[in-house]
């Protein structure tokens, strides 16, 4: 039974009024809870290998999976899942804000911002001030759960356009030497051993080494042990530096 029908007048009205409201729509810096389309990937084990066994698709991540499994043929503990999304940003800082349990990686354009996998900060709250340019960018959540409760939640605001750096300032974000990568200690702060790799040849430091320096102030790629009178922090006062045996940067002398 045919409950309505249109005529070709009335079709193309419609059809013209679709085309109109979608020229209208241009791409906008939007919060993670504004509708963007995250693929979800779920995986058996903790280490997001093989393929995944199970996709969904949500426009938040906002998920209380409590102790029961997340989806179909996954198990209750030690499974992991993949967050994807293509977000338009307009150029500035972006205020995140995060919280898991069991442990999770923010990673944008391919870059780790945050990890906290062994890190045991378990059902912790993480703020993070991100400068990110205009345009599409690549945004991955990878989240790990062991047992107990699993739950996580992503979000992020606009702060402020038209970033400067402090005068002075060395604006870093990722730091890779021979030692290692030191980009998560860059953005969680930590002391530059927690991120160094020894590659074990005659006369390189080793872990020990690192571990007696002082924590790195200014984070750039240097030779290590150089000697340098320089701003430390980068926009404080002039004092002798030294660079880093990790050769990631200096510390005061």
């Amino acid at each position: 039974m045919r409950l309505f029908s249109l005529d070709r007048k009335t079709t193309a009205t419609a059809v013209i009024a679709v085309l109109a409201a979608l020229m209208l729509v241009s791409p906008r810096a939007v919060d993670a809870q504004s509708g963007n389309l995250w693929r979800i990937d779920y995986f058996p084990n903790t280490e997001w290998s093989g393929a995944p066994v199970h996709t969904d698709y949500d426009n938040v991540i906002a998920s209380n999976w409590r102790n029961a499994a997340p989806g179909p043929f996954m198990p209750t503990e030690n499974w992991t899942a993949r967050m994807t999304s293509q977000v338009f940003f307009y150029a500035g800082l972006y205020r995140f804000t995060l919280i898991a349990d069991d442990e999770f990686v923010l990673r944008i354009d391919g870059m780790d911002y945050f990890d906290t996998r062994e890190q045991t900060q378990s059902g912790k709250a993480f703020v993070l001030d991100i400068p990110l340019t205009q345009g599409i960018h690549a945004v991955q959540v990878d989240f790990r759960q062991f047992t107990g409760q699993a739950y996580l939640r992503v979000d992020w605001h606009f702060v402020k356009g038209g970033l400067q750096p402090p005068e002075g300032t060395v604006d870093v974000v990722s730091i890779v030497t021979r030692y290692g990568d030191f980009t998560r200690c860059i953005q969680q702060g930590l002391h530059q051993s927690h991120c160094f790799e020894a590659d074990g040849t005659w006369g390189s430091p080793t872990l020990g080494m690192i571990q007696m320096e002082p924590p790195i102030i200014v984070w750039e790629n240097c030779a290590a042990d150089a000697v340098q009178t320089r701003r430390i922090p980068s926009d404080g006062p002039v004092r002798t530096g030294q660079c880093s045996k990790s050769e990631a940067g200096w510390f005061v002398k």
